[in-house]
């Protein structure tokens, strides 16, 4: 059944045969399938690692805080190998450096938060927020009349303050209302998944490759 329009179309190999859009083809499908199992991933790793790292003082020094890094670290690597077959290879590469930098702009804002140094964190916020620049470039240039600069720009801020809206939350204790923004951020997550899938979907289709 097509995912748009609903008839049974029964070609998911190519565009739906009644609405004729590129979004119910097979790789279209496999696209958000794979972006949604890799972001869930990413998320996972994140509330894990904001948990592991904020627990105590010995936190950050913990075997299984430094083993959720790594697997964290992993995600950019696995998003980008999810998606290598839809588009071009230095995009990919970009990808994997700017999920990275965005990590360890994440990781500086975690360090300062039992800091009592406010100038050092503030800075350390003002460019975790100002690194999703690096981050919109890249997911824009999947394609960028669907994926537009501003849009992914303003996803990927969300994203990131969700991401200290929860290390904060967690270091004060408020675990309850931590678990709830984890909740609202792993639904955007979701969201952001989808977007994605279209845009690099779309894109892949109309040069004849879908």
């Amino acid at each position: 059944m097509c995912k748009v329009c609903k008839s049974n179309c029964n070609d998911y190999k190519s565009n739906c045969k009644v609405c004729k859009t590129y979004k119910s083809s097979e790789c279209r499908c496999k696209i958000e399938n794979d972006l949604l199992a890799q972001f869930a991933r990413h998320s996972m790793w994140t509330a894990t690692v904001i948990n592991d790292y904020l627990v105590d003082a010995q936190g950050p020094t913990r075997d299984n805080t430094k083993s959720a890094i790594l697997s964290l670290y992993k995600t950019s690597r696995d998003t980008s190998n999810a998606i290598k077959k839809y588009t071009k290879i230095h995009i990919c590469h970009k990808m994997i450096e700017a999920i990275n930098h965005h990590f360890d702009a994440a990781a500086a804002c975690l360090g300062l938060l039992n800091s009592g140094n406010t100038v050092a964190l503030t800075n350390a916020i003002n460019k975790f927020i100002n690194q999703t620049d690096e981050l919109a470039t890249v997911f824009s240039s999947l394609n960028p009349r669907v994926l537009t600069w501003q849009s992914q720009k303003n996803m990927w801020v969300e994203h990131s303050n969700y991401v200290l809206e929860i290390a904060t939350l967690v270091n004060s204790k408020k675990y309850i209302e931590a678990n709830n923004v984890t909740d609202i951020y792993l639904n955007q997550m979701n969201d952001m998944a989808i977007m994605i899938a279209d845009g690099l979907a779309e894109s892949y289709y109309y040069t004849g490759n879908c």
